[in-house]
């Protein structure tokens, strides 16, 4: 994919300022992040970012219009229709061990450990292809932006959608990066089908955000319902 998951060194080109319009959430629509053993329906309008300009670093949201295709990782297929969509999805029979899902998703922190060892996972991916959208990939996030003198704050969160075919929780430790940003110790409690995690950045940068001064990463089951469908190629 073209971004990494659970996203924290914010460049300035992916740095996204919440405009005051709204968005469906996806999912159950509802803020908690255990979505149930049912499909998943997933739905809204796309939008795409424009890049920041100085002083204030404020990146514009445009709704799109473009038409294409969307697929889910999970092999279902629906319409992109003037820029927006709908599409259910229910688990794969690909379903991978937590060896798997630690590697990819949760490598940023320490002793990441699962309290289930037969609990299998599955994440949903969401591509975009064909029409006036072409090839690329689908997101649900936001990223909010200050500047206070010299100093930069970027705060984001992003909801990537987890299925699991029993009770398990996993817990991983606190670890601080090369650019001493910490990623905190968390304990996430997914519920047999599809739940939602979200991560929740925030950093603090110095010279327009050339470089990270400080940062922290969290995890929760949560599934906010004002983050924005965004469109990456």
């Amino acid at each position: 994919m073209k971004k990494t998951v659970f996203i924290t060194g914010i460049t300035v080109a992916v740095v996204l300022l919440a405009m005051g319009c709204s968005n469906p959430a996806g999912g159950s629509g509802d803020s908690g992040g255990n979505l149930g053993t049912g499909p998943l329906i997933l739905k809204g309008r796309i939008y795409e970012e424009g890049f920041p300009a100085p002083p204030s670093y404020t990146l514009s949201y445009t709704p799109t219009n473009k038409i294409g295709m969307l697929t889910a990782s999970t092999s279902e297929v629906a319409a992109i229709t003037n820029g927006s969509f709908e599409i259910t999805v229910t688990p794969s029979s690909s379903l991978v061990s937590f060896s798997t899902v630690a590697g990819e998703y949760f490598s940023d922190w320490a002793n990441v450990t699962s309290n289930n060892g037969s609990a299998l996972f599955e994440a949903l991916e969401l591509t975009t292809s064909s029409g006036t959208i072409g090839n690329g990939y689908l997101f649900r996030e936001r990223f909010q932006t200050s500047v206070k003198g010299s100093n930069y704050t970027a705060t984001g969160q992003e909801v990537y959608y987890f299925y699991v075919n029993a009770d398990v929780t996993i817990t991983g430790g606190n670890k601080t990066d090369s650019d001493g940003v910490v990623y905190k110790a968390f304990a996430l409690d997914l519920q047999e089908g599809w739940n939602a995690v979200c991560g929740r950045s925030v950093s603090t940068y110095t010279s327009e955000f050339d470089e990270v001064e400080s940062g922290t990463v969290t995890l929760s089951i949560s599934n906010p319902a004002d983050l924005y469908w965004v469109f990456y190629d």
